[in-house]
């Protein structure tokens, strides 16, 4: 009799228990690709109840009487919460989360984020390029990708740093690291990429690059990636940006007219009494003064017969006396025309920057387009650069499990290159301004009353030298200007692409890609 009571008890407290309970199932997505997402977490609100999903995104659930709120959560997407009353069935779509995309990290053969990245790579992104104006992108590298060399030789006008990803491999070989955007690699001129249109740069310096692209990858890999649209939202905008170019070091001290003919007076006192005619002191600074020109039966010449310019108001042999003390009398008679550096530097020094892009898109498409102008005038003479640039990137996913995309852009731009990286040459501005003397004008002057020369129509004459003794009619400051290192490059590329995703974890991508350049040279 006790027995058939409690088992009858034990029916009706389950039966209970069972009506008070309620089985929730369904299916978790994504919103970006709408594939299945394993290992959602999937919970009833305020108590420790829940469940995960399975590989194919579908969850079971067991919800107590009373309890109508589930919380779907995942790394990467936004949290969640679903009202489930009157509900069995339940089918989520989760969005990705924004914050987490923006440390995703892109790597050669996808995206992985900055947490389960194990290889060596830096990255800077579009926020960190918006920072830094600059008109070749590869710029905002300097400085900020650490372990990568940078080397900004000549810093011209819309010209990109030698970067050294992984060291210097090769003496005879290419040091320079494999350029790949959006997953294609490219060999045109960088300065052809609008820095507004680029979402991030990621540089991979590991060995693992040559797994991926082989020999090519052997140096590193620069991973260009360009901005696409964002789901769910329109967004319109303007960038517009004018400034001046300042040098970013200042000019180091160089001695004054006043101190260089001293120093060079000891020069040649120290030359005639040290070496082999060994001419007591007093002789030999009265020689280099030019104050004496025989000794012991040979005749000598002073500091200004070395030299041959004299830009001071006093007589060749009382620039200085025979202790090498300058004339106080002496005042020079042009001292604003012996400034080499200043009659180089006189480009535009200025920069202006126009952009404007609309970018938005839906639950299965997303699209991106801008429109672009730079115009760059450099710090020395002759150096320009001005770029066009245009671009539209579209992706769409019709089904599940197929997604295709294509990305068009095209660039065109004109530049006046200096010759600021020509080594040891003659008409290297660099070069040339720290060799030559602060006694040497950049044009010609009327020895007696340092007058400027003027030709017929009215302009100064260079001073060509030809009686210097360092680059004797040779001159820097006209040569650039006459010389002309025009450049036109003309840019038209394409990408396109398809994913099936054939399973949650295994997709297949096909690429396809063109880059056609048209450059003409003028000098």
């Amino acid at each position: 009799m006790s027995k058939s009571l409690l088992s009858f008890l034990f029916l009706v407290l389950t039966g209970s228990f069972l009506y008070a309970q309620t089985t929730v199932k369904g299916v978790v997505t994504s919103s970006q690709e709408g594939v299945p997402l394993p290992g959602v977490s999937v919970a009833v609100k305020g108590t420790t109840t829940g469940t995960v999903t399975n590989a194919e995104g579908r969850y079971t659930l067991i919800v107590p009487r009373g309890q109508t709120v589930l919380v779907f959560s995942n790394i990467g997407f936004t949290r969640s919460e679903i009202d489930i009353t009157n509900k069995t069935t339940v089918d989520v779509i989760l969005q990705e989360e924004s914050q987490v995309l923006n440390e995703v990290m892109v790597v050669g053969y996808g995206t992985v984020s900055k947490e389960t990245h194990v290889g060596s790579s830096a990255q800077v992104k579009a926020i960190d390029i918006a920072k830094r104006p600059v008109s070749n992108a590869l710029n905002a590298l300097v400085g900020a990708a650490p372990g990568v060399q940078t080397i900004q030789s000549g810093g011209a006008p819309g010209s990109a740093p030698a970067i050294r990803v992984r060291g210097f491999g090769s003496i005879s070989a290419s040091n320079s690291a494999l350029y790949v955007v959006d997953g294609v690699p490219f060999n045109m001129n960088t300065s052809s990429l609008n820095p507004d249109d680029i979402e991030s740069i990621n540089v991979l310096k590991d060995a693992s690059t040559t797994a991926i692209y082989g020999s090519r990858g052997a140096n590193g890999v620069i991973l260009i990636t360009t901005k696409k649209g964002k789901n769910n939202r329109n967004n319109l905008n303007f960038n517009a940006s004018v400034g001046t170019i300042s040098r970013g070091l200042p000019e180091y001290e160089t001695v004054s007219a006043q101190e260089y003919y001293p120093l060079m007076w000891e020069v040649q006192r120290n030359t005639l009494q040290y070496g082999s005619l060994r001419i007591p002191q007093e002789v030999a600074g009265s020689i280099a003064a030019g104050q004496t020109t025989q000794y012991l039966g040979r005749n000598y010449t002073g500091i200004y017969d070395l030299l041959k310019y004299n830009p001071f108001n006093v007589a060749n042999n009382q620039i200085v006396d025979a202790n090498g003390v300058l004339n106080p009398n002496a005042q020079l008679l042009y001292p604003e025309d012996l400034n080499w550096v200043k009659a180089i530097q006189r480009g535009g020094q200025s920069r202006q920057n126009y952009n404007i892009s609309y970018d938005g898109g839906a639950n299965k498409s997303d699209y991106f387009a801008s429109v672009g102008y730079t115009k760059e005038q450099g710090y020395l003479l002759k150096s320009d650069f001005e770029r066009f640039t245009a671009r539209v990137n579209m992706n769409t996913q019709p089904t599940q499990w197929f997604k295709t995309g294509l990305n068009l852009n095209g660039s065109y731009s004109r530049s006046n290159t200096d010759a600021g990286t020509g080594g040891t040459s003659f008409i290297n501005p660099f070069y040339i301004t720290r060799f030559m003397g602060p006694i040497y004008p950049v044009y010609k002057h009327d020895p007696a009353t340092g007058a400027y020369v003027l030709d017929k129509d009215g302009n100064k004459v260079y001073d060509m030298g030809d009686s210097r003794p360092f680059s004797s009619g040779r001159h820097a400051v006209w040569e650039n200007e006459l010389n002309d290192r025009k450049e036109e490059t003309g840019i038209i590329g394409g990408r396109a692409y398809a994913t099936i995703n054939i399973l949650p974890s295994l997709k297949a991508t096909s690429n396809i890609s063109f880059d056609l350049q048209d450059r003409h040279r003028r000098t």
